[in-house]
């Protein structure tokens, strides 16, 4: 059982060796954190201690939300960053989706916003079958008003 854990282990602890603030990576850690405390008790122990002594990417005294809360703290500036955090709120806390649509949707208003960003930020929406597209794609097509993806 453990065996399907180690290469998944090795990939994310070099991923963040080289960006340990990078969006996916965090993304990757809480559903990492998330497989192991979920089948741990049915993996071998000497197997889950050494899981648990190598995975040292968060701290092992922090909850997943305080850890992504944390997360979301310290990256209020950046877009894709803010877009992961509050993608990892909604499946951490499924109760705080209207909340979580809401913020994705104000990310539009970044001052450093790229294009991309804003694509990613609508496709997520668009997947939640969010009630904030038509907002998200007004501000959107006024911060871009060449931008097709935005034409409502």
């Amino acid at each position: 059982m453990a065996e399907k854990f180690v290469p998944a282990l090795k990939c994310l602890v070099a991923a963040a060796a080289i960006d340990s603030e990078n969006s996916k990576v965090h993304e990757q850690i809480v559903r990492f954190k998330q497989a192991i405390d979920g089948e741990i008790e049915i993996i071998n122990p000497i197997s889950a201690g050494v899981i648990k002594s190598k995975f040292t990417l968060m701290p092992p005294s922090i909850s997943l939300m305080q850890y992504n809360d944390e997360y979301l703290a310290k990256n209020t500036d950046y877009a894709r960053r803010t877009i992961s955090g509050l993608r990892v709120r909604r499946q951490l806390s499924p109760e705080t989706a209207s909340t979580c649509e809401k913020d994705v949707a104000s990310v539009v208003k970044l001052p450093r916003i790229a294009l991309e960003e804003a694509v990613e930020a609508l496709a997520l929406l668009k997947s939640w079958k969010s009630g904030e597209i038509e907002s998200f794609l007004s501000d959107a097509a006024a911060k871009w008003p060449n931008a097709t993806v935005f034409a409502v």
